[in-house]
């Protein structure tokens, strides 16, 4: 079994002209290396740890969703016009497919929701943890201020398959509790 923790959903920025800049950073891409690396040490299953997860990138939440599906939609976006899109992975190449669980808090936020939230709809993982996750629901878009020329928007995520909005993700399964047992 491998376990993969994901604190955060990174990524790199194109802001314009930044001096110095660094390599690209992808959560998505550091996950993929990851899941080759523990395939090929003979994994038969993989635990996606994101109890500790407060979001990040939308964009790398969607793309790392795609790692496990074929392809179809991931999250309707509400932007601050009150028009909804639909963000889609369109790549139908699956990178993993074996057993997949899922490890969710009530401090998995935003787009760990998201992840979690469509590899459960999608059935490709058990999702297993806290009674509900954080339940922010929200998504913010990084604008350079020099080009602003109103407030910046907010957006509300209704999952596809779920009719509410800004709610946590219950998970598919708690976890065991140990009866009688003290911390050592």
């Amino acid at each position: 079994m491998g376990v993969i923790d994901l604190p955060s959903f990174y990524a790199s920025f194109d802001l314009g002209s930044s001096k110095g800049k660094s390599e690209p950073r992808s959560t998505t891409d550091d996950v993929a290396k990851l899941i080759r690396k523990l395939v090929a040490e003979g994994a038969r299953g993989l635990v996606l740890d994101l109890r500790r997860n407060g979001g990040g990138s939308l964009e790398e939440a969607i793309r790392l969703t795609g790692l496990f599906i074929k392809e179809g939609p991931i999250v309707q976006v509400r932007d601050a016009n009150g028009d909804i899109y639909t963000e889609s992975d369109t790549d139908p190449d699956v990178l993993y497919d074996g057993p997949l669980l899922v490890l969710t808090s009530r401090f998995s936020a935003s787009a760990s929701e998201i992840l979690a939230a469509a590899l459960q709809d999608y059935g490709r993982a058990i999702v297993v943890g806290d009674k509900s996750t954080h339940g922010k629901g929200t998504v913010q878009t990084i604008y350079e201020l020099a080009k602003m020329t109103r407030r910046f928007p907010r957006a509300t995520i209704p999952v596809p398959s779920r009719s509410r909005s800004a709610s946590s993700i219950a998970p598919t399964a708690n976890p065991p509790r140990c009866v009688g047992s003290r911390p050592t």
